[in-house]
Order: C-alpha cells, then structure tokens, then sequence
C-alpha cells in the first residue's frame, strides 16, 4: 500500500507557491480558451464545424482553474498538475484530428 503525505501550505513562501500555482493555471486556461477561439474563428470563416471546437468549449468551462480551490491544503498542486493535464489532452486532441483529418477531393 502506499500512503501520499500531505502537508497544510503554511509557512514562509506558501503565498508565493499558491500565487504561482494560480498563475500557471490560469495560463494553461488561456491557452485552450486562445486555440478554442481560433477554431472558433476558424469555423464561422469556412463555414465549416469540428468536433474540436465543442470540445475545446466543454474544457474550457470546465477547466480546473475555475472547479479546483487552490487555496486548499496543498498550496495549489493539484490545481496546477489537472490545468496541465486538461491542457495537454487538449493539444493531443488537436494534434491526432489535424493528422486525421481527411481531405476532401474537388469537384470536376
């Protein structure tokens, strides 16, 4: 069995921690709400709709900057670790759909 420890963010520096945390989260949050504007933008261009722009919204709103307390026990960590996890099942997303995404051939 293994046993996580954690410890209360107090002390000299738990301030700093927490605000950076913080910072890191929300510009993990930024960077999905940019990229969901640009397939947003995108879209209304070639009148054309993917499933990535649904998807972008759906983490954007719910993105752990906005459902995770940072102020919590654990100076923010986790908030930082599910904002870089969610900003990086985002970017995979985009990169297998642009691999697989298939051309259409012209008319004649």
């Amino acid at each position: 069995m293994i046993a996580f420890l954690t410890l209360a963010c107090s002390g000299p520096g738990a301030s700093s921690t927490i605000a950076t945390n913080v910072f890191v989260a929300r510009f993990c949050t930024a960077i999905v709400a940019v990229v969901t504007l640009v397939i947003l933008y995108d879209g209304v261009r070639h009148q054309r709709w993917s499933h990535s722009l649904w998807i972008g919204a759906l983490m954007l709103l719910l993105h752990p900057a906005w459902t995770f307390d940072a102020y919590g026990g654990d100076c923010g960590s986790s908030t930082r670790d599910a904002a870089l996890t969610v900003t990086a099942i985002y970017a995979f997303l985009l990169i297998k759909q642009h691999f697989t995404r298939r051309t259409v051939a012209p008319l004649k």
